[in-house]
């Protein structure tokens, strides 16, 4: 199973989804395995703690997850901190952050990360998967709105916003700079919304300054 290193848990049970994807048993001892979660705030110190953690390679597996569970007690400073982290993951590194909702996170911080619903995960966008936003960047200006669901309401704008974010850095792969500047766009798009913005307004905005990618 393949997938993106850094994942926004949208699920009340973060056991569950360590048991289904990754047969973790929480019962017995796993040194590849920390959660990091506090009664008050989540700060920089914690985030120390995670970055030691992942600094050494895994012991019995080929894999090190870090889980911060109500990661919506995360301070400013602490998510700021995690950036590099989220950015630049080893390769043996998942990072997890459990919480109920986005209302919390930082726009750059949700930018980074897979942003998954429910216990499965869900392997990672193949270039085939990713025809949404090629779709988008290929099509006519004046046809692009026609391709857009309903972004009224501003969850599902910052839902499907995230998804073609994670589409875009999916594709970034391939080192293109159209690309890049398609994910800078549609970040920008996200950051806006999580600014209160217009969700159908920000959306249309950012679809059509896409730029084709071939």
């Amino acid at each position: 199973m393949s997938y993106l290193p850094s994942i926004l848990l949208l699920s009340e049970n973060v056991e569950d989804f360590l048991t289904t994807n990754f047969n973790i048993n929480l019962s017995t001892n796993n040194l590849d395995l920390q959660i990091i979660e506090s009664e008050k705030s989540i700060g920089i110190s914690d985030v120390k703690t995670a970055q030691k953690f992942a600094q050494s390679i895994p012991v019995k597996s080929d894999k090190k997850i870090i889980v911060f569970k109500q990661a919506e007690k995360l301070t400013t400073e602490a998510q700021n901190a995690l950036l590099k982290l989220l950015e630049e993951p080893p390769a043996y590194l998942i990072l997890i952050l459990s919480s109920q909702s986005t209302h919390q996170f930082l726009p750059t911080l949700i930018s980074r990360c897979q942003i998954i619903k429910g216990n499965h995960l869900q392997k990672t966008i193949k270039t085939t998967d990713a025809q949404e936003l090629q779709q988008l960047c290929q099509s006519k200006i004046e046809s692009r709105l026609n391709l857009l669901p309903s972004t009224a309401n501003k969850e599902v704008a910052i839902e499907y916003c995230s998804q073609l974010i994670n589409q875009a850095r999916y594709l970034l792969k391939n080192g293109s700079i159209k690309t890049a500047h398609n994910l800078e766009v549609l970040t920008t798009c996200l950051n806006q919304l999580h600014q209160n913005a217009n969700p159908t307004l920000a959306i249309s905005d950012a679809v059509l300054r896409l730029i084709p990618i071939t």
